[in-house]
């Protein structure tokens, strides 16, 4: 659950790919995005795994942490709109010159 605010517990927010449910309005689009830097440690793995095959757990950690801070982003601006919700949403991971871009959408809502 998120961190009080002024002693008054905030409702956690659902989160959803599924499309707005009936009895629910829309509030409007919000968005997030993060980049993080992979490193050389990180890079040296996974050019080893892609030669022997396998998962690069370094590589993972990374983009789980890149997800979460959008998924994060977007939370906290569906509450500024007074969302109680978010649907339709998409995470997309890009990996390009030792980066990791994600990038999110997804419609925040709240009961009609």
């Amino acid at each position: 659950m998120p961190a009080p605010v002024l002693g008054k517990p905030v409702a956690p927010l659902f989160v959803s790919a599924e499309p707005l449910p009936a009895g629910w309005e829309q509030l409007g689009m919000v968005s997030g995005v993060a980049i993080y830097g992979t490193g050389l440690s990180a890079d040296l793995s996974a050019m080893g795994r892609n030669l022997v095959g396998g998962r690069s757990k370094s590589l993972e950690d990374i983009a789980s942490k890149a997800e979460k801070a959008v998924l994060d982003q977007m939370r906290e601006k569906a509450r500024a709109a007074g969302a109680q919700g978010l649907c339709s949403v998409s995470v997309r991971l890009d990996i390009d010159g030792g980066f990791i871009l994600a990038r999110g959408q997804g419609t925040a809502a709240k009961p009609e």
